[in-house]
């Protein structure tokens, strides 16, 4: 058997598995994968979540960056003062409560199963958002293997899965690649955060992305540094154009 037939099937087989794990932790009638207290009236969360979650989405929001503030339409004063080099970012929730805590269970405490809830409701906020059109290729931010092997998993290479399963577009992952190891962002301030990811994030194998419609995949943005980073180093790789789902997006101070 070929290499790469091999590793097609070792994908397919550990997704299987993945996939299996969920319908065993994560089966209907249980409870909200979010705030854990209320069973799912319909669908996957709870009537409280779910209702949060409508209110959130009602807000006025940055055109641009999809943080919630200016008036319907307009840009944000970061993105007024710096234009982004993706065209396009949203998040499924604000990160706060339950939806903050949902993040940090997968990011931090190893619960793996929430990557399959969190990224289907990506995957729905990406479906409902005319802005995504011809995307082409799924790329998830990357950790520095360092990280990754001290982790274990790469949260966002998790719900970039989920997000391509359901989306039906390739999965890019590992074709952005983070070959500097950097200080942990949590507590920097904007500037900061800007100098500790410069030159930190190559692409592997650049025609993959050469002439493509990329959709970058992360679990939180917050001031953007990490998602502008990424974005103006697929674009420096070829790509057509870069837009950006995140499960969350906070405050950029």
């Amino acid at each position: 058997m070929r290499e790469k037939d091999w590793n097609v099937k070792l994908r397919q087989g550990c997704r299987n598995l993945i996939e299996g794990l969920v319908a065993l932790l994560y089966p209907s009638g249980l409870s909200c994968p979010l705030c854990r207290r209320e069973e799912p009236v319909e669908g996957l969360l709870c009537g409280a979540c779910q209702l949060r979650l409508e209110v959130w989405r009602e807000e006025p929001r940055c055109r641009c960056c999809g943080r919630p503030g200016p008036g319907e339409g307009k840009l944000c004063r970061d993105c007024r003062e710096s234009t982004p080099p993706f065209r396009l970012a949203r998040a499924a929730a604000p990160y706060d409560g339950p939806f903050r805590q949902a993040v940090h269970r997968l990011k931090f405490q190893g619960e793996l199963w929430l990557a399959e809830p969190l990224g289907l409701l990506m995957a729905e906020t990406v479906s409902g958002e005319a802005g995504y059109g011809g995307t082409e290729l799924v790329v998830p931010v990357p950790l520095h293997p360092g990280k990754l092997k001290a982790r274990g998993y790469n949260q966002s290479s998790l719900l970039g899965e989920v997000l391509s399963r359901k989306l039906l577009l390739p999965l890019g992952d590992r074709l952005l690649v983070k070959e500097r190891e950097t200080r942990d962002q949590t507590g920097l301030t904007r500037k900061e955060r800007w100098e500790n990811l410069k030159g930190a994030f190559r692409v592997d194998k650049p025609q993959q992305v050469r002439g493509k419609s990329v959709l970058l995949v992360d679990d939180i943005l917050t001031t953007g540094s990490t998602v502008t980073h990424c974005a103006g180093t697929l674009l420096a790789a070829g790509a057509a154009e870069v837009t950006v789902i995140t499960w969350a997006v906070g405050s950029n101070r």
